[in-house]
C-alpha cells in the first residue's frame, strides 16, 4: 500500500510539474514576443558602452534593423569619420528564453518545498531571492554574448583595416571567448538553468535553516 501510495504520489508531482511547464511556456512565449525588442536593445546598449571602452573607440550609435540592431562605432585614433558597422540579432542569444523561464516556473513547487515552509511567509523570500539570482545571471550571460560577439567582430575589422596591429593572440581570445558563450552557454542555458536551480539551496538564515536547527 506504501508504494501504491509513493507511485500515486510522485504521478501526481510529475503530472503537476508538466501541467505547469506547458501553460507558463505558452504565457511566457506571448509576453516574450512582447518584449524581446525593447530588452534586446537595452542588453545591446551596455555592452556595447563596454566593448568601445575595452576597444578604445567611440560608441557612435544604436539603430533596430528587424530583429537585428545595427550598432556604429568610431575609431578614436582617427580624426575622419571612419565608421565600423556591427549587427547583433536579438533572437541569437535569447531563443531560448521562453524554454528557461517555463523550467523556472516549474520549478517553483520544488523550491518551496525545499525551503522546508512550504505555504508559509518564509518560504516566499527565500524562493524570490533564488529566482533574482537567476535572472541577474541571465541578464549578465545576454550582455556578455553581444560583448564577447562585438569584441569578436571589432578585432577583426580593425585589424583587417589596420586600425590597429595584427595580434594573434587578441584575435584567438575574441574567437574563443565568443564561442563559448555561444556553443557553450547560450545554447545549454536551459539546461544550466535546471540544473542550477536543482542544486542551489536557500541561503543561511532562511526558513530552511530556521526550522532545522
Amino acid at each position: 500500500m506504501r508504494k501504491k501510495a509513493e507511485k500515486t504520489s510522485l504521478k501526481g508531482v510529475v503530472l503537476k510539474t508538466a501541467l505547469i511547464f506547458v501553460l507558463s511556456y505558452l504565457v511566457f512565449l506571448f509576453f516574450w514576443l512582447g518584449v524581446k525588442g525593447s530588452y534586446g536593445k537595452a542588453v545591446t546598449g551596455i555592452a556595447s558602452s563596454l566593448i568601445a571602452g575595452v576597444q578604445g573607440v567611440i560608441y557612435d550609435s544604436l539603430k533596430p534593423d528587424g530583429e537585428r540592431y545595427l550598432i556604429t562605432f568610431v575609431p578614436r585614433r582617427y580624426n575622419a569619420r571612419m565608421f565600423i558597422d556591427i549587427y547583433i540579432n536579438t533572437s541569437s542569444y535569447t531563443f531560448n528564453a521562453p524554454l528557461t523561464f517555463a523550467i523556472m516556473a516549474a520549478f517553483c513547487p520544488f523550491l518551496l518545498d525545499r525551503t522546508g515552509s512550504r505555504g508559509t511567509r518564509s518560504a516566499i523570500p527565500a524562493v524570490a531571492r533564488i529566482y533574482g539570482e537567476v535572472l541577474l545571471m541571465l541578464f549578465l550571460v545576454h550582455i556578455l554574448y553581444v560583448f564577447s560577439a562585438e569584441g569578436e567582430k571589432m578585432t577583426g575589422i580593425l585589424m583587417g583595416r589596420g586600425y590597429e596591429d595584427v595580434s594573434k593572440v587578441k584575435l584567438v581570445f575574441w574567437q574563443f571567448l565568443w564561442g563559448f558563450v555561444d556553443n557553450m552557454v547560450i545554447r545549454f542555458e536551459p539546461f544550466l538553468i535546471g540544473a542550477f536551480l536543482y542544486f542551489r539551496t536557500p541561503a543561511r538564515g532562511s526558513g530552511y535553516y530556521r526550522e532545522r536547527a
